[in-house]
C-alpha cells in the first residue's frame, strides 16, 4: 500500500487566502479517484525556505490518500494541474510504502 501526501498552500503567491472551493475541488477529486482522503487543515503547517536569495513562507495543508498501485503518469499530470491552479512553481507530492496492520 502507498501513502501519498500532497502539500498545498493556503494562500496565493501574493499572500491572499485562496477560496475554500479551491481545496474542496482537490478533496472531491481525490475522494472520487481513491475512495477517500485525509486532510490536515485544523492547524496549518508552516513552510520556510530560501529561494532566489530571499526567504519565502507558506502556510500549508496536507492531503493524504492511500492506494495499492501508483500511476506515476497520473500523479505527474495532476501535479502540473495543481501547480497551475495554486499558482506555484512546484507542488510537492511524496509517497511512502506502508503496511496496514
Amino acid at each position: 500500500m502507498h501513502l501519498v501526501k500532497i502539500y498545498l498552500p493556503l494562500n496565493d503567491p501574493d499572500g491572499r487566502a485562496l477560496p475554500s472551493e479551491t481545496h474542496d475541488r482537490v478533496k472531491q477529486k481525490l475522494t472520487a479517484k481513491f475512495g477517500g482522503v485525509t486532510m490536515f487543515s485544523n492547524a496549518p503547517a508552516e513552510g520556510l525556505w530560501a529561494h532566489g536569495g530571499k526567504l519565502e513562507f507558506d502556510q500549508i495543508i496536507v492531503f493524504e490518500v492511500m492506494t495499492k498501485r501508483l500511476s506515476y503518469d497520473w500523479w505527474k499530470d495532476y501535479r502540473k494541474t495543481l501547480e497551475s491552479v495554486f499558482q506555484q512553481h512546484q507542488i510537492i507530492i511524496s509517497t511512502h510504502t506502508v503496511d496496514i496492520l
